[in-house]
């Protein structure tokens, strides 16, 4: 791999952890949101206003963990990632 493909690369899944990251961060705070907001609903809608919260921070952070272990993969072995 040359020099200017290994930079292009890190560059491109550098922006891609920076996004997961910032979609991650969104839906924690959309989380905490619903359970503050969940102490003034009926139980059942408040469980699942909660829950669906939670479904969207845990599936954000399980793409961001994703695309930060790519990316840790091309910075400390080189490896690409077989989308590349």
């Amino acid at each position: 791999m040359d020099a200017n493909r290994d930079s292009a690369l890190q560059d491109k899944w550098r922006e891609r952890v920076k996004t997961a990251l910032t979609y991650y961060k969104a839906a924690q705070a959309a989380y905490r949101k619903a359970l503050k907001e969940s102490a003034d609903m009926p139980s059942p809608d408040a469980a699942l206003y909660v829950q669906r919260a939670l479904r969207h921070e845990t599936a954000t952070l399980r793409e961001y963990m994703r695309v930060l272990k790519i990316f840790n993969d091309i910075l400390l072995h080189g490896k690409i990632p077989p989308d590349e």
